[in-house]
């Protein structure tokens, strides 16, 4: 439902292309930044609730998550990855390494052609700090082509 909190035992994915990739396979913070689009800061960082495509299964979850990238038409290159965060520890570990102990809040925000569309909020316009902090707390990275 929208507006909904995702839990904090769930998990959510964020689509990282290719030049957010460092050397050695991690997410570089760049991957978690608001953008700015058509002169306007993005009001939330975009992910997906993976619980909400598939309740248990990892690699069903991620199959159903590109199908509905390819189906918005979104091109997943070669490099591009996946980005996995457990919702609770993703939000223990910001508000315990920011210096104003940052309380990031993720909701369901669904779209028409995206259901398991959510929204992480409690970023600011470059805040590079905080993207840094949700970089450093990913649990799992796929490879964004199946």
């Amino acid at each position: 439902m929208k507006g909904e909190a995702v839990p904090d035992e769930d998990h959510i994915a964020r689509q990282c292309g290719g030049a957010t990739v460092n050397e050695d396979g991690s997410i570089d913070g760049s991957a978690f930044r608001l953008k700015k689009k058509a002169g306007v800061w993005e009001e939330y960082l975009s992910v997906n609730w993976l619980e909400h495509l598939e309740p248990e299964d990892r690699q069903r979850q991620l199959e159903r998550l590109r199908a509905v990238f390819i189906a918005k038409g979104r091109t997943l290159g070669a490099q591009s990855k996946f980005a996995v965060h457990q919702v609770g520890p993703l939000r223990d570990h910001v508000r315990s390494n920011s210096p104003d102990n940052r309380a990031l809040d993720v909701v369901h925000e669904p779209f028409d052609d995206d259901e398991s569309h959510s929204g992480v909020y409690g970023l600011e316009a470059e805040d590079d700090l905080i993207s840094d902090r949700i970089a450093e707390c990913v649990q799992e990275i796929h490879p964004g082509q199946g």
